[in-house]
């Protein structure tokens, strides 16, 4: 006889519930804590891994997309508040090492996209993700090339030779501009290897990595992370100004510094991984901008989207003018 009441147990769809209670109870649970349950840090670490965890259960076909799950939420949430058992942690250690391992890749991924040397940046989110979860070097290493490969269908080493083209392209064009390399020409007709040219280049970044990362490593990760940020506003906003200042504050009160000590150290890192100081940077983009703005264009909605991007530009510029 058949017990109707119970749900099924070996089934796909028993899974994929059982799984979308887990999703309702870890953010219930999170929506749920006192404000001073935890310091901040561990808090945006705790909803990374709760977006994490999402991710992955998505890509395993046990949850359905985050539009469905919204829908669903107030039913979960509902249910679980009916049958909740908050005795467990929201996270189990495997959970949070393989969260913590997705993170992990998808922060090296961001490192190489912004052309960190694939050497030095494994070996930072290796050395992160070992001591947040307590794990040797080898195994930690282990697990996020692992996880790399299964998010990104491709080993790391395949993924950073690819992003190198086009750092190397960059490096030279850098070169040339400083009379260090014989034009494109001379460099086809003389078969100047490029790549070996570029080895000494690298090998001295590595060594100061080393130096910096052993005298200071929080420090220089903290600068680095700077340095991403200003990147970033620059590529969406057009703007660098202000958060080069209050980067500059900000590390110089963290970490006892002076504040024109962080802001130099902010723009040489970005000038080391960019290839361009933040202005140089800006201004590049810049011009792009202006050049795309005089091609012409015989759609109505085209033309009203470069009158805002140009507005925007405007905007931005006189906000960094005035913040110089």
């Amino acid at each position: 006889m058949v017990d109707n009441l119970q749900p099924p147990t070996n089934t796909s769809e028993a899974v994929h519930q059982a799984t979308q209670r887990e999703w309702a109870r870890k953010h219930y649970l999170r929506d749920h804590m006192r404000e001073d349950a935890l310091p901040l840090d561990e808090l945006k670490l705790l909803d990374q891994r709760l977006a994490r965890w999402t991710a992955d259960r998505q890509k395993e076909g046990k949850l359905p997309p985050d539009w469905e799950l919204h829908a669903k939420s107030v039913a979960l949430a509902k249910e679980f508040r009916n049958n909740r058992d908050e005795a467990r942690p929201i996270f189990t250690v495997e959970e949070q090492r393989d969260t913590d391992a997705s993170r992990a890749a998808s922060a090296l991924r961001d490192r190489i996209d912004g052309d960190q040397d694939y050497g030095p940046a494994l070996r930072q989110v290796c050395v992160e993700y070992a001591v947040s979860n307590a794990l040797g070097e080898f195994d930690a290493r282990r697990r996020v090339t692992d996880r790399f490969d299964e998010l990104y269908g491709r080993p790391v080493s395949d993924y950073a030779k690819e992003q190198r083209r086009d750092y190397l392209r960059r490096w030279v064009t850098d070169q040339q501009r400083q009379g260090k390399l014989p034009s494109e020409a001379e460099i086809r007709e003389k078969n100047v290897n490029v790549h070996e040219a570029m080895l000494p280049y690298q090998k001295h970044i590595t060594r100061q990595e080393k130096l910096r990362m052993r005298s200071d490593g929080a420090y220089w990760r903290r600068v680095e992370d700077f340095a991403d940020e200003i990147k970033g506003n620059i590529d969406t906003e057009r703007r660098y100004t202000r958060m080069l200042r209050d980067c500059g504050i900000a590390g110089a009160s963290a970490h006892g510094k002076s504040y024109n000590q962080v802001k130099g150290d902010i723009e040489d890192r970005f000038t080391l991984r960019n290839l361009y100081t933040p202005a140089e940077y800006y201004d590049r983009l810049e011009s792009g901008d202006r050049d795309a703005r005089q091609q012409p264009s015989g759609k109505g909605a085209d033309r009203a989207g470069d009158q805002e991007r140009k507005s925007r530009s405007s905007k931005s510029r006189e906000d960094d003018e005035y913040e110089r």
